[in-house]
């Protein structure tokens, strides 16, 4: 009994003997295995191009041009001036033009057309209206009395600019515009009148322009 415990004993031994030396030996091998797998390196970082940045070049933007100037004009003419406006004065700037169509708008007659400078000195608006400008001339012995042609002022308004010729004229200011009258071209003797406010009978002030010849 005592022979068969120990044979048993010593099988036992062996056994975890064996498999120790089994374990040691996978663990061996694993080692092995681990080693001989060629490591991952991180891929090289990648150069990035950027584009190169666009020339810039200015662009000068063209003068505006100007409108085409009217050749028929009068240069060789003085003006003359009467008001009853106190600190508000008005001229004619020259030259004077005529001109028969205006781009789509004709003229009856001929357009006469005015370059009006005011000069606002008081200390209030002034305010001024199509019917309170009046152009008064003689023809073939009889008076005549126009006011602003509408369409062709709007178009002056639109293509030289200044101020729309209906408008507030500011205190301490300085102020232009350009007027169309339809005329007839024998016109003579003729002046412009210029009452602001006269529509609603605001002011009683009268400004009157007439042309003579030198």
């Amino acid at each position: 009994m005592e022979i068969k415990a120990a044979l048993k004993l010593n099988r036992n031994q062996a056994g975890l003997f064996f498999s120790a030396i089994t374990l040691i030996a996978l663990s061996s091998l694993a080692c092995r295995l681990v080693s001989s797998i060629p490591e991952k390196t991180a891929p090289a970082p990648t150069s990035i191009l950027t584009p190169p940045l666009p020339s810039i070049t200015r662009v000068h933007r063209p003068t505006p041009t100007s409108p085409p100037q009217i050749t028929s004009t009068i240069s060789n003419q003085s003006v003359a001036q009467t008001s009853s406006c106190s600190n508000l004065t008005f001229r004619i700037l020259p030259p004077i033009e005529f001109e028969k169509d205006l781009f789509e708008h004709h003229a009856r007659g001929t357009f006469l057309i005015l370059h009006l400078e005011a000069i606002n000195q008081t200390n209030q608006m002034v305010q001024i209206f199509r019917e309170d400008y009046h152009l008064n001339y003689s023809l073939n012995a009889q008076l005549l009395d126009v006011t602003p042609q509408a369409e062709a002022t709007n178009y002056l308004y639109i293509r030289r600019g200044e101020s729309f010729y209906q408008d507030k004229i500011t205190a301490q200011s300085i102020w232009h515009s350009y007027i169309a009258f339809d005329v007839q071209p024998e016109l003579e003797n003729w002046h412009l009148i210029i009452s602001p406010g006269s529509k609603y009978q605001w002011n009683d002030c009268e400004y009157v322009v007439s042309l003579s010849d030198n």
